[in-house]
């Protein structure tokens, strides 16, 4: 025991030493830090097609203000083996009871030069000035091609041609390289097809329906339960605006006033669908799985803000009809096993539309009798959501049905919902795909002339030989 004590003796002196340097100076509480929001972007600033830098966006609550080191390592998985792409760092001064946005700037050539192409990952981590504390996070970006980024190896850029754009009474009718589109001014009936018509090929419909609110079962799709409130888009006039060219692309809006039932009340909320219609040239077509310079995409940006509570539901779906103009096109759906087809002659009952693993957007299709793909109907697997009289946005998973009704698919993207729920946002899109195309047989020619034949040719020598031997034997013998 008298051996004991003098380390007890040091131990009680260096505990509190210890403490001195770990604990917060002037009484301080450590800091904490909460990742609300974690999204990438390529950023074209020059409207080349190439992206000049990709952008990690970190948003963050904390519960001190203060500086903070904010430090991300980039890097990409190759053949099992992590290769590491670049280090940023950031020091930003973040104020407490506030959302914080840093931004995490790479240089694009980081990309470029790597020569890969995939799925990135982003190591987080921050750190407080003065504070021990450091907390971390991972975020899995979504798929890059390594070509579409700006480096000094780059070869020059030949821009896409800006799309055209008429304007008529009924219709906005945009026109690109490679398909055009056709959006009613008035309601939200959208027209796409290939630049080149022809006759036995369609124009693909999409029309946005209804929204339906409704208490999901468990499962988080959208299969036919009851509507606790619902509205028929088609019945609300939409208003066009805020056209804008810039580059190879076009931007516009459609917005509408909508008045959803509950109960004997009627709860406004206002709608817009923000399309973004692109030539969708690729620098390197034979070697990037990006949008080709053979196909392209309509985006749209769906965004419902809402002034009251919808009570009784914890779901809400945008539903759309699918079709074309001919009534021709069956529908293909990828499941984990392969590709499913659901001829368009058939009625099914509401089906989940399956989630790939590791993918971030999923993908419905439309083809031919000969299961050629020639459009899609895709959407990203998560959406953003803000709160009432809040400013953080969260994301939230985005599920989809569909069913097969009357030659046209009723897709079905369905979003969690809240009573507290303010803004919806999301990011569905559409496409034709024109490498696909059947071939066109070639014109008739004019018809193949008869090639002589040797032996008619000998023949013919043999009988007039034989005639004039018998023509100058007749004459010798007096006949």
């Amino acid at each position: 025991m008298s051996r004991a004590l003098p380390v007890i003796a040091v131990l009680m002196l260096f505990v509190p030493a210890m403490a001195l340097l770990v604990t917060p100076a002037d009484g301080d509480i450590a800091p904490e830090v909460y990742f609300t929001s974690i999204r990438d972007m390529g950023v074209d600033t020059d409207d080349n097609g190439r992206y000049n830098t990709p952008v990690i966006e970190v948003i963050m609550d904390i519960t001190l203000s203060g500086a903070y080191s904010v430090e991300c390592d980039l890097t990409v998985e190759v053949s099992g083996n992590t290769v590491p792409i670049d280090t940023v760092i950031e020091f930003p001064l973040l104020e407490e009871d506030a959302s914080n946005k840093v931004d995490l700037v790479f240089p694009s050539e980081s990309i470029y030069d790597t020569g890969v192409s995939g799925v990135y990952q982003a190591d987080i981590e921050v750190q407080a000035y003065n504070y021990s504390g450091i907390w971390t996070v991972t975020h899995f970006t979504r798929f890059y091609d390594h070509h579409m980024f700006e480096s000094p190896n780059n070869p020059p850029v030949d821009l896409p041609e800006a799309p055209d754009v008429e304007e008529e009474e009924n219709y906005i009718k945009i026109t690109t390289t490679a398909f055009q589109v056709m959006v009613n001014r008035t309601s939200p009936v959208i027209i796409y097809g290939f630049l080149q018509p022809r006759p036995d090929m369609p124009d693909f419909m999409v029309t946005y329906d209804r929204l339906i609110f409704f208490h999901d079962d468990g499962n988080r799709i959208y299969e036919g339960e009851p509507p606790v409130a619902s509205i028929l888009l088609g019945n609300y006039p939409w208003v066009f605006g805020n056209i804008v060219v810039s580059g190879p692309k076009v931007t516009f809006d459609l917005k509408a006033l909508v008045s959803i039932p509950q109960g004997p009340d009627l709860v406004p909320a206002t709608l817009w669908l923000t399309f973004t219609v692109s030539n969708g040239t690729v620098l390197d077509p034979d070697n990037s799985p990006w949008i080709r310079g053979d196909a392209a995409e309509l985006k749209v940006d769906f965004r419902m803000e809402i002034e009251a509570p919808i009570e009784g539901a914890n779901h809400v779906t945008l539903t759309s009809l699918v079709t074309d103009t001919l009534g021709n096109t069956d529908f293909m759906v990828e499941d984990p096993v392969g590709y499913h087809l659901y001829p368009r002659t058939e009625e099914t009952t509401y089906l989940a539309v399956p989630r790939m693993p590791g993918t971030q957007s999923t993908v419905v299709g439309q083809v031919n009798d000969n299961l050629v793909w020639l459009a899609y109907q895709g959407w990203m697997n998560t959406a953003d959501e803000t709160l009432r009289n809040e400013t953080t946005e969260f994301k939230v998973d985005v599920r989809g049905s569909f069913r097969i009704k009357g030659g046209q698919m009723e897709l079905y993207i369905a979003y969690p919902y809240v009573e507290d729920l303010w803004v919806l946002y999301h990011d569905p899109s559409m496409g034709v795909i024109q490498e696909n195309l059947p071939q066109q047989p070639p014109p008739p020619g004019p018809g193949d002339e008869s090639e002589p034949n040797i032996y008619v040719f000998f023949l013919a020598f043999i009988v007039g030989a034989v005639i004039l031997i018998l023509t100058v034997y007749a004459r010798a013998q007096g006949y």
